[in-house]
């Protein structure tokens, strides 16, 4: 009468241990598609465990063994995660992270949760018993797009990616997700069916992780739905977090729509014996994630490419269900309307497809993707005590998308821009103030406030007055950008063609806005860089945004210069010195002159605009370049040496320049007598009869009376500003 009474000589690997209480084994024991066969009771578990027996509790969830895939150097599992996380100092990097996974995945929301609950009522009965002590305090991680069967696969691989080869994602899914241990030792994973569990220091799962190099599990919830429930307190606190429903009760179909990470933060006990790390997770340290996040704020999902919602949820100790958790922080985008911008893209996307077709057609488009929109992202703080009180921010800016079909494009379907998966498309965002409806204004205290971003910030400041984004070449934590090799050149390469060509794209953007009326109050320079204030790793932006100004993109000058009323080009522009036009009388005036003069002076639409000080140096680094210096010396330019005959005028108009200023007069002199020198060193049949006329010329000051000279001195009988010519001075050694 039942299986207590069969006796039956298995081979061990078909038998089980009994390692878990539950009530009532004999439905599963009875199982018809995999019969289960207990040992005898009077087998010590010790003796079953050296005999290499399986567990009933790996016999009943039946777990595929996942393992870590790495590449390049070949190291322990647990070192290799801890060298990561030297590679990602700052914690704020794990929303970061799992924000790029949601926002590759097509994911439209992206939220977080800090779970307090301790749940010391349902920490038995597990799958092991080392996972009672990480049953506590967690934080969850949520977006609405599923997994897809490949990022099962790379989520194991550690130092490597397949998503380098899919140019329309952004992120090193293998290397960032493994950022996530900084805070936990045992992360878990819930996609459709599936749950993973990860334990690479295998002192959670210990008794059903056979083999070191594989410390994962993979449990499937339809195949094994009715043995799962056997452990209702290891799952229980997936209940009713972010409308996760597991079958704990009753046997129904069930996929999760969307994928749910559960990040248990690390105890004490945990930290003491990890390889990993060594730092545990308490209340203040928890609360300090709230922090952070607020500190990234709205930069998070400008540059997002399908995420637009984001909210941090708070459950309290003692609130048991998770759908009552509070709002600590929402993070909103839309979209605003506007008569000059165009429809929203998916740029990497519109990238990606048009670089297939061109790997197999060889032909470019007529048009490659742009786009420009303007954002609304809104922010809201719930403060305690009341959740009814909240701060609330708005943060409008407008993003110029586009993709070069030229220098960056040709690089990135090289081998080389292929193996790194570059994509010559990026953007930059100018920062808008909002007045009233489908008004705005540019916020001109934020100057070089600009931040790189590879479509995540990247905490890299540039000194540019907007934001800019892309494929960078970055670095493995994503520190900073490359500057040397293949992928230094095509970050040069990337900012000159791809950034520059957006920068200009927005100025003209900002010019519609203006003659549509959208944009008010705005002097055209306003977000132009400042070269000052760029730091020299992005110089090539500032240096290729003033080239292609100057010299046009194509065929067509940007007209981005405006007097206020109209608009024109470089080559329509007249302006005032800045040192004349910043005098607090004659300055004003004089521009008025100016304007009153154009308008009479040429039948050209001539316009006279203010020219700073510092937008007038970005255009005289262009005009000195080196190809326009070979050119001007073809024309007959003199470099590095100054004729006879010009000194001679230059000596001769020393006399009349000492009349005014003394002091340049002086100057002048000493530098002809410089020229002069370099000249004798050089053989001259002229140079005698140029020194007869030079001994006749009045360009040579005077040395005056040295203090405490008592004798007669007879410079002091001519005025200081008096020049002599070299015939009636003597040099100093004769001057006693």
């Amino acid at each position: 009468q039942g299986f207590q009474q069969r006796r039956v000589v298995p081979p061990i690997n078909k038998c089980s241990y009994c390692d878990i209480k539950v009530d009532d084994l004999s439905d599963l024991l009875d199982d018809s598609l995999e019969p289960i066969n207990l040992v005898h009771e009077d087998i010590p578990m010790k003796m079953a465990q050296a005999l290499q027996v399986p567990c009933l509790s790996t016999r009943l969830i039946n777990p595929e063994n996942l393992g870590f895939e790495q590449s390049g150097q070949r190291e322990p599992l647990t070192v290799r995660i801890r060298n990561i996380l030297e590679e990602y100092p700052s914690v704020s990097d794990i929303f970061k992270e799992l924000l790029q996974n949601a926002d590759d995945a097509g994911g439209t929301e992206c939220s977080f949760l800090i779970d307090m609950r301790r749940n010391m009522d349902i920490r038995e009965n597990l799958l092991d018993p080392g996972m009672s002590v990480c049953h506590g305090p967690a934080l969850w991680s949520f977006n609405d797009s599923g997994f897809a069967d490949t990022d099962f696969v790379n989520i194991t691989r550690l130092g490597g990616s397949v998503k380098r080869s899919e140019v329309d994602k952004v992120g090193k899914f293998g290397l960032g997700f493994n950022s996530v241990y900084h805070i936990t030792d045992i992360p878990i994973i819930l996609s459709r069916e599936f749950m993973i569990m990860f334990d690479p220091n295998i002192s959670h799962l210990e008794k059903h992780i056979r083999d070191k190099s594989n410390p994962g599990i993979k449990i499937n919830w339809n195949k094994h739905q009715k043995r799962l429930r056997k452990f209702p307190n290891q799952f229980r606190p997936f209940v009713n977090v972010f409308n996760c429903n597991l079958p704990l009760t009753v046997e129904m179909p069930f996929s999760y729509s969307g994928t749910l990470f559960r990040l248990p933060f690390r105890t004490d006990e945990e930290a003491a014996i990890s390889e990993i790390s060594s730092v545990s997770y308490s209340t203040a340290d928890i609360y300090s994630l709230v922090d952070e996040f607020s500190l990234c704020g709205h930069r998070l999902i400008l540059f997002s490419q399908n995420v637009n919602t984001m909210y941090l949820k708070y459950l309290k100790l003692d609130e048991p269900d998770p759908s009552l958790a509070q709002n600590t922080i929402a993070i909103k985008k839309m979209l605003c309307s506007s008569k000059v911008v165009t429809t929203p893209m998916n740029i990497l996307k519109e990238a990606a497809k048009l670089m297939k077709t061109l790997t197999s057609t060889r032909q470019l488009p007529s048009e490659a993707p742009r786009c420009a929109c303007i954002v609304q992202i809104v922010v809201e703080e719930f403060l305690e005590p009341t959740p009814f009180f909240e701060d609330f921010a708005k943060f409008t800016w407008l993003i110029c998308s586009c993709m070069d079909t030229g220098e960056a494009l040709k690089l990135s379907l090289l081998e080389s821009g292929q193996r790194l998966g570059l994509v010559p498309c990026g953007a930059i965002s100018v920062l808008l103030s909002e007045l009233e409806d489908n008004k705005w204004t540019i916020m001109t205290n934020n100057s070089a406030y600009g931040e790189v971003f590879c479509y995540l910030p990247l905490r890299i400041k540039t000194g540019l007055p907007v934001h800019i984004n892309g494929c960078f070449a970055v670095s493995s934590n994503r520190k900073e950008i490359w500057k040397t090799d293949t992928k230094g050149r095509w970050n040069t390469v990337f900012m000159r063609h791809v950034i520059v060509q957006a920068y200009l794209e927005a100025l003209m953007v900002l010019r519609d806005m203006v003659v549509n009326e959208e944009l008010v109050d705005y002097i055209y320079y306003s977000v132009w860089p400042d070269p000052t204030l760029v730091h020299d790793d992005f110089a090539v932006i500032w240096q290729g945004l003033y080239e292609d100004i100057a010299k046009g993109r194509g065929s067509d000058l940007a007209e981005v210069f405006s007097d206020g009323t109209s608009w024109v080009s470089i080559k329509n522009i007249r302006f005032l010195d800045d040192a004349l036009l910043k005098r607090p009388v004659v300055g004003p005036v004089a521009f008025k002159i100016l304007l009153q003069y154009l308008k009479k002076a040429d039948p050209l639409p001539l316009c006279a605009v203010q020219l700073p000080s510092w937008v007038k140096s970005g255009f005289e680094d262009d005009y000195l370049n080196p190809v326009r210096l070979v050119k001007l010396l073809q024309l007959g330019m003199i470099k590095d040496d100054i004729s006879w005959e010009d000194l001679l005028e230059r000596a001769d108009s020393v006399k009349e320049l000492s009349k005014s200023d003394h002091a340049s007069a002086c100057l002048r002199s000493s530098i002809i007598l410089s020229l002069i020198d370099e000249k004798l060193k050089f053989r001259d049949h002229r140079t005698k009869d140029f020194a007869e006329k030079f001994q006749s010329i009045s360009f040579l000051p005077f040395l005056k009376k040295p203090p405490g000279f008592c004798l007669p001195w007879n410079g002091s009988e001519y005025p200081p500003e008096t020049m002599f010519p070299s015939k009636e001075v003597f040099s100093v050694e004769y001057q006693d």
